[in-house]
Formats: C-alpha cells, sequence, structure tokens
C-alpha cells in the first residue's frame, strides 16, 4: 500500500488519498468511523485525444449562451489539446460565423431580456474549448488540478450543472484576479441561506475570496466536498468556504475558458492588449464517491 498526499483537514474531519493494488480509496475520518471514498468519475488526460466517450465539447443545448456574459463560442474539439497528460484548454481570437445553437436554423431568433435580438448564425470574435461530461454525479468529493493564463477579458471556471438550472460552481476567476476564487451556488427554488434585507430583498451568497495561491504561475487542486448537508470548498486541501443547504439531483461536470467583454464581469472586458491564445491547464479531474462496501471502525 503506498500512502499519498493529505488532502483535507478541517475540526474533526480527516480525508487521506490511497494508492492499493485495488485501486484509489479517499478515507474520511469523522466522529469515530472512518468512511471510503471510490474513485468513480473524472478523467487523467493521459490519451492522446479527448475522451468522447466521457466528455461533449459544448453544452448540450448551444455551443454558445448568447443571454451570458461571455463573446466566445466553444469549438468541436479545436480548442482542446491533450499533451503529456495535460488538457489544455485554449481560448484564441478566431474569427468564425456559425450557429450559437447548431440544431436551430439559421435565422431561429435568440432573446434576452438585457440584449437586442439576434439571429442563430452569428458572427464570433473569439472561440474557445469546454469539456462536459456526459455523465451525471451526485455527494462526493470533486476535485481539479489546474493553471491558467492571467488576462483581462478570460473567465475560467470549473463547476458543476443539473437541471433547473442547479449548480454549483467550484471556482470561477476573474482574469486579473490572480488569487482570488469566485464560489457560489444556484438552486432550483432560490438557495435558502442567501442573504436578505428586510425580509424583501436577496442577493447571491457567493463571493470572490482571497487565497495566498497563484493560479495562473503554479498548478493547484480546487475541489468540493458534496453532502447531503451541504458544500465544502477547498484549495489545495485548505478549506475556504462552506454552504449548508441540499442538492439532492445529479448534475455534469464542466470545465471551460470563457472570453467576455464586459466590465465588472469574471473575467472583465477583453482589449487590444490581452494575450492571445490563452490556456487554461488541466492535470486532472476526479470524482470521489462513498462506497459503502467499506466503512472501518476504529478507537
Amino acid at each position: 500500500m503506498k500512502i499519498g498526499i493529505t488532502l483535507i483537514i478541517y475540526t474533526a474531519l480527516l480525508l487521506l488519498n490511497l494508492q492499493t493494488t485495488n485501486g484509489q480509496l479517499l478515507l474520511r475520518f469523522e466522529e469515530g468511523k472512518a468512511t471510503a471514498y471510490s474513485l468513480n468519475g473524472g478523467d487523467e488526460f493521459e490519451t492522446s485525444e479527448l475522451d468522447r466517450d466521457k466528455w461533449m465539447t459544448a453544452y448540450p443545448w448551444a455551443r454558445h449562451l448568447y443571454c451570458s456574459m461571455d463573446v466566445s463560442v466553444y469549438s468541436d474539439g479545436e480548442d482542446l489539446l491533450l499533451k503529456n497528460g495535460q488538457l489544455h484548454i485554449t481560448a484564441r481570437r478566431a474569427p468564425v460565423t456559425t450557429k450559437a445553437i447548431p440544431y436551430e436554423k439559421d435565422d431561429f431568433l435568440l432573446t434576452c431580456a438585457h440584449k437586442p435580438t439576434v439571429k442563430n448564425l452569428m458572427d464570433f470574435d473569439f472561440q474557445s474549448g469546454l469539456i462536459y461530461s456526459k455523465q451525471q454525479f451526485t455527494y462526493g468529493y470533486y476535485e481539479m488540478n489546474f493553471k491558467a493564463d492571467p488576462g483581462e477579458g478570460f473567465w475560467p471556471a470549473f463547476w458543476l450543472f443539473g437541471e433547473d438550472n442547479q449548480e454549483i460552481d467550484i471556482f470561477e476567476i476573474g482574469g486579473t484576479k490572480t488569487s482570488s476564487y469566485h464560489v457560489d451556488v444556484h438552486c432550483k427554488n432560490g438557495c435558502d441561506n442567501y442573504k436578505r434585507f428586510l425580509g424583501i430583498f436577496r442577493s447571491n451568497w457567493g463571493d470572490y475570496l482571497e487565497t495566498n495561491t497563484n493560479w495562473s504561475t503554479g498548478f493547484h487542486t480546487a475541489a468540493i466536498d458534496w453532502t447531503n448537508e451541504g458544500i465544502s470548498w477547498f484549495i489545495d486541501g485548505t478549506p475556504i468556504a462552506w454552504w449548508k443547504g441540499q442538492f439532492k439531483d445529479p448534475m455534469s461536470i464542466i470545465a471551460n475558458l470563457a472570453v467576455t467583454d464586459k466590465e465588472g464581469t469574471f473575467g472583465g472586458k477583453v482589449n487590444e492588449k490581452t494575450k492571445f491564445p490563452s490556456e487554461m491547464t488541466v492535470e486532472f479531474i476526479r470524482v470521489w464517491q462513498p462506497d459503502p462496501r467499506a466503512v472501518l471502525k476504529f478507537r
């Protein structure tokens, strides 16, 4: 048995990454028992091409979200490169005319409350890469080891998404905030512990968290522990946030690098000084889920 690195220590909880002859296990120690997590999803990206049985290269419904804050279109694998055991997700200047929603007609109208109505066949100045897991998951420990190029207009993200726009943002990054991670949740019927003012106004729970890491100069591991009680966020094994609430529905895993052109958004406004191509480099994505066959008691 080969013992790997300690991943998490907080209060009475400890997670260890163990490599055994039977595969990898993640052990959670809490309140007198050890619960095993088995590796049930993700990718080590050690192949020469993206595993299309695991991943899609766009959202199931679109290659561009017109009502979102990004201005790039997601290509069909052109901006995804696997090399030396790493996935390189790229954003680049590449003027292209293509459909935002591939299965709709060219003149299908895209409507948005804060934008003018446009036709589905659109002109884009930028294209970028995205992976979207075909498999969906629930409770577990999700982690991604990555680094990302800095720059105005870049919006790297690692997140989970499910039906009814349920969303767990493991991180969203603004291209110039090289030590900040934005974490958030978006629930089916509104999240219970959103801030309230006079019992009327609500604001998002999530926010930017300042850390002592720099995601542009070296690899870091961003993770969440999703249980039936809530979600804990970690950077390099250090807890940085906690949300109490419940997500029960399965979600897909997404990692992407978007381009934005609006001041005040996550990435900010892309401009003539923004350096292209830009990359988010991923060494692995792992999904560990509780294994009911392996619960150990100790004294």
